[in-house]
């Protein structure tokens, strides 16, 4: 369920090994008094309601509803590795050029769990329990 959108106010940068890394600011959108959002034809960061603890024979993928695929727009996330915990992101991509409504708590996404079979390491990424946090990572 979408619980907060936020629209990019600067670019990112990524290079490959985090001295100059760097997340795009955030500015959060703010639900208006009966809980809608409206939004243009843009990229959006969006937060998922729901805290997913990833155990260590799991991992998933997150997917569009075709609700929200019908009105035009489009989740694109990476992959949830095990042993992440926390509130899932994705970046929604409105398509249509008149724009969407959500209401806070919509159902926008699936999350498809995969079952893996062989041992793996657990998530130790920058990003662990700490998913709103525009900081350069710890050197």
């Amino acid at each position: 369920m979408l619980e907060n959108v936020y629209a990019f106010g600067s670019r990112g940068s990524i290079d490959f090994d985090n001295k100059e890394w760097r997340l795009s600011q955030m500015n959060e959108l703010k639900f208006d008094s009966e809980g809608w959002v409206s939004l243009s034809r843009a990229a959006y960061k969006i937060q998922i309601a729901e805290i997913v603890n990833m155990p260590k024979d799991l991992s998933a993928i997150t997917i569009c509803r075709i609700s929200l695929t019908r009105c035009g727009c489009d989740i694109y996330n990476g992959f949830w590795d095990p042993g992440y915990s926390g509130k899932g992101e994705a970046t929604l991509i409105v398509h249509n050029g008149r724009g969407v409504r959500l209401k806070k708590r919509a159902k926008i996404a699936q999350i498809v769990f995969l079952q893996i079979e062989e041992a793996t390491q657990l998530y130790q990424g920058i990003h662990k329990g700490e998913n709103t946090k525009q900081n350069k990572p710890k050197e």
